[in-house]
C-alpha cells in the first residue's frame, strides 16, 4: 500500500502592502485524530510509552459517512468525503523499518 503526504503546499496571502506568510498547519485539521485510554487500551499503547514527536504507524479501516460536492464565490468548486474509523491498530515503527514493511507483516491484532 502506497501511503500519501498529506502535507498541504504553503500559501502566501497578498496585500495592497506587502506580501505575507500565512502560518498555518501544514496538514488539516480533519487528518488528527486523538485517542484516548479506553481506545488506547484496545490497541495495547499506553500513554506513557510514547513521546512527543514521535513516528508511529497506523493501519486503519474506515467508513464513508457522507460525500460533498460544494460550490462558493470565495473557493471555487471543492469535494470531500467524510469518514468514520471503524477499526484501527498502531504500533511505533523501528528504525529503518519502512512503513509498507509494517503493513505487509501486520496481522490481526488488538482491536481488531
Amino acid at each position: 500500500m502506497k501511503l500519501h503526504d498529506m502535507k498541504r503546499p504553503e500559501r502566501k496571502m497578498k496585500s495592497d502592502l506587502e506580501v505575507n506568510e500565512i502560518r498555518e498547519d501544514p496538514y488539516p485539521y480533519g487528518l488528527r485524530i486523538t485517542l484516548e485510554d479506553p481506545e488506547l487500551a484496545k490497541v495495547g499503547v499506553k500513554v506513557k510509552n510514547l513521546t512527543v514527536d514521535q513516528v508511529i504507524n497506523l493501519a486503519a479501516e474506515a467508513r464513508i459517512v457522507s460525500l460533498d460536492d460544494r460550490s462558493s464565490v470565495e473557493r471555487g468548486n471543492r469535494q470531500s468525503a467524510s469518514m468514520v474509523i471503524t477499526k484501527l491498530n498502531m504500533t511505533p515503527q523501528a528504525k529503518g523499518n519502512r512503513t509498507s514493511d509494517f503493513f505487509k507483516k501486520q496481522k490481526e491484532g488488538p482491536g481488531r
